[in-house]
C-alpha cells in the first residue's frame, strides 16, 4: 500500500470538496432543461455528489487516523498531531489576548482608567505593559513551536495499509487521483 502524508490528505480534501460543491450547484440546473440543451441528468449529478461526499468522508476518516499515528516533539513532550492541531488555535488566541493587553486604548471616549463609582475609584492594571509584552512573546513562541511541529508532522509519510486503517489500493487511487 502506498504512503501518504498530511499535505496530500489536505489537498485531496480540497479537491473532493470542490467536486461536491460543483455537483451541488449543478443539481438545480439539471431539474429543468430546454429542448436541445445537453446537461447531466439529476441522477448523474446526485451520483457525482454522493461519490464526492463519500470520498470526502473517507478522507476525513483517514486524516483523523493519520493525525493519531503521527507524533510531534513539542512543548516539552511528545504529542499526537491531532493534539497539536487542536491546541494551536488556543495558543494563537492566547497570544492575541496578551498582544491586546500590551496597548492602551487611546481615543476621546475611552478613559485610561476605568471608574467604578461617583467617588472616582479607578481600576488599575494588574499586569504592566512590559509584563504583557513578555507574556505575548512567550505565547507567540509556543504557538510558533506548535505550528512548526504541525508542518513537520504533516510532512511525515506513513504507509496507509499499516496500523489498521482499512483502504483498498483501488480506493486509494480513487481518493488521491
Amino acid at each position: 500500500m502506498p504512503e501518504v502524508n498530511g499535505f496530500q490528505i489536505k489537498e485531496a480534501l480540497k479537491r473532493w470538496e470542490l467536486r461536491r460543491r460543483t455537483a451541488d450547484q449543478q443539481f438545480q440546473d439539471s431539474i429543468r432543461v430546454f429542448e436541445g440543451d445537453e446537461r447531466p441528468s439529476p441522477q448523474d449529478v446526485i451520483g457525482a455528489y454522493k461519490l464526492a461526499d463519500e470520498s470526502y468522508a473517507k478522507l476525513q476518516e483517514l486524516q483523523q487516523w493519520y493525525n493519531q499515528q503521527v507524533t510531534c516533539s513539542v512543548l516539552g513532550g511528545k504529542h499526537t498531531l491531532s493534539y497539536c492541531v487542536k491546541v494551536v488555535g488556543g495558543l494563537g488566541r492566547t497570544e492575541k489576548l496578551w498582544r491586546d493587553a500590551c496597548t492602551e486604548k487611546r481615543d476621546r471616549w475611552y478613559r485610561e482608567e476605568l471608574s467604578r463609582s461617583k467617588d472616582q475609584e479607578y481600576a488599575k492594571r494588574t499586569v504592566s505593559i512590559e509584563e504583557a509584552i513578555q507574556f505575548a512573546e512567550e505565547a507567540a513562541k509556543q504557538a510558533s513551536e506548535v505550528r512548526a511541529a504541525i508542518a513537520v508532522g504533516n510532512a511525515t509519510a506513513i504507509n496507509v495499509g499499516d496500523g489498521g486503517f482499512q483502504i483498498t489500493p483501488e480506493q486509494y487511487e480513487a481518493l488521491f487521483s
